[in-house]
């Protein structure tokens, strides 16, 4: 029997359709795969578009909420990262992690600001124009 390293991108994605083993191997991965702050865009092993549809279309097999827990855990390792950093226990660079995070997960140095333009506004105009002398 052939190892699941092995297959073909052609066999591994017929496998997330047919193999319950190979789906159930494929979640191991994946999870291993978040915890160490990866992302599954990068996962590699089968494109994110098909994991995803595996995912939705196989619960038995893939556990949603093991997943969102190995992101957490994922971006978790990532902030003791930064930590480790800031607080000089890890050298490296503090602008390249604060990058990763800001594109990873959304930080941002600005607080974003949104405008309701659905308020009525009063204008009054005032003349002092002087009319006394004319």
């Amino acid at each position: 029997m052939k190892k699941y390293e092995d297959y073909t991108y052609k066999e591994r994605r017929q496998a997330l359709k047919d193999d319950e083993k190979y789906r159930d191997w494929i979640h191991v991965r994946l999870l291993e795969h978040l915890r160490e702050g990866l992302s599954i865009d990068c996962f590699g092993i089968i494109a994110r578009q098909t994991m995803s549809e595996a995912i939705k279309n196989h619960p038995e097999s893939f556990d949603v909420e093991e997943i969102e827990l190995a992101i957490e855990q994922g971006k978790a390792m990532w902030e003791k990262l930064g930590h480790a950093q800031a607080n000089g226990k890890n050298l490296g660079n503090s602008r390249t992690w604060y990058y990763n995070m800001a594109n990873r997960y959304g930080w941002s140095e600005r607080t974003k600001q949104e405008i309701d333009a659905k308020q009525n506004v009063t204008v009054s105009v005032i003349s002092y124009k002087d009319t006394s002398t004319t």
